[in-house]
């Protein structure tokens, strides 16, 4: 066993990683690029025996496998890859060889656009760095993992590196709505530690900045059949029976701005709550009661806003 072998095997993996030196392996200027050392955690943890990575972009992953003494089939939609094979859609294509590990880092949604920036000269419509709508690549991005997830070998492992995404005060999270396949075995959290977030001085302190990865890892049980678990978002209509007059009354008064008329709160309660108004001949008494209670504070005679 060689020293460099010894010294990965050593190395200890915890379901947070912070590797403040990159560590040997690819291109460190390549946008998006990955820490060789988490790639060295990983293959001295799983121990595969051929690793497939459909997106590997400055190529880390190759590097540190022949490195290692792993095979490696590294692949690349860019035509023309530091490594490996160029123009594989990880959408529709197959790798020449099954694995028992796939390890991949896919594109951020268009947080980096890499057709026709990094690479080419014109966008690549099948680029998912290139899809506009967030629902949009996120089906796309789904698709891709069971795509991925059929090429896998029984008893091998799907590892995805995905990070979230904060634009406009919302979040978008790759970890929440990608599809989860087969077995989870860990969620392991990288520590980022050159992401432009440290570089980037934000308005206000309301901004929290993201410095952290999802490192995703499932395990495939059964070739014909896989559990998945994936994000289903629909909206829900909060007027349900099941709210209680405190919940009623605050959410009328919300909806008149925060503050109201104790005769605009009836009208917006009967209104939005009829089925409720009509089966209790109270429900005025219970409403004036309520905006009475803790959860509100008068503001002038026959005027109540929420506490």
């Amino acid at each position: 066993m060689s020293t460099e072998v010894r010294r990965v095997l050593e190395m200890p993996l915890t379901t947070v990683v912070s590797d403040p030196v990159r560590g040997v392996g690819g291109s460190p200027s390549y946008r998006g690029n990955w820490s060789p050392r988490l790639v060295e955690r990983v293959l001295a943890w799983l121990e595969p025996r051929r690793v497939f990575d459909p997106t590997v972009g400055g190529g880390t992953t190759a590097a540190v496998c022949e490195r290692l003494g792993v095979e490696c089939e590294a692949y690349d939609l860019n035509p023309a890859p530091p490594i490996g094979v160029g123009n594989f859609d990880m959408l529709t294509d197959d790798p020449d060889k099954a694995a028992d590990l796939i390890l991949t880092h896919p594109a951020y949604w268009n947080v980096v656009p890499y057709s026709g920036s990094v690479w080419g000269h014109e966008p690549d419509p099948r680029d998912l760095s290139q899809i506009a709508a967030w629902p949009d690549f996120v089906l796309a991005m789904n698709k891709a993992v069971l795509h991925l997830w059929a090429t896998l070998r029984v008893g091998g492992h799907l590892a995805l590196l995905v990070g979230d995404i904060a634009r406009s005060g919302r979040l978008y999270s790759m970890q929440h709505e990608i599809a989860w396949c087969g077995e989870p075995v860990r969620t392991i959290i990288k520590l980022q530690h050159n992401a432009t977030s440290y570089r980037t001085s934000y308005v206000g302190r309301r901004f929290v900045p993201i410095v952290h990865e999802y490192l995703l890892v499932f395990r495939k049980t059964s070739p014909y059949s896989a559990r998945v678990v994936y994000t289903v978002t629909r909206d829900v209509n909060l007027r349900r029976r099941e709210l209680t007059w405190a919940q009623i009354v605050q959410a009328a008064v919300e909806a008149l701005g925060g503050q109201a008329r104790v005769d605009d709160v009836y009208r917006e309660v009967e209104q939005q709550f009829g089925w409720r108004t009509e089966a209790a001949h109270w429900w005025r008494e219970k409403v004036r009661q309520t905006l009475q209670g803790p959860r509100f504070v008068r503001v002038e005679r026959g005027v109540y806003a929420i506490a």
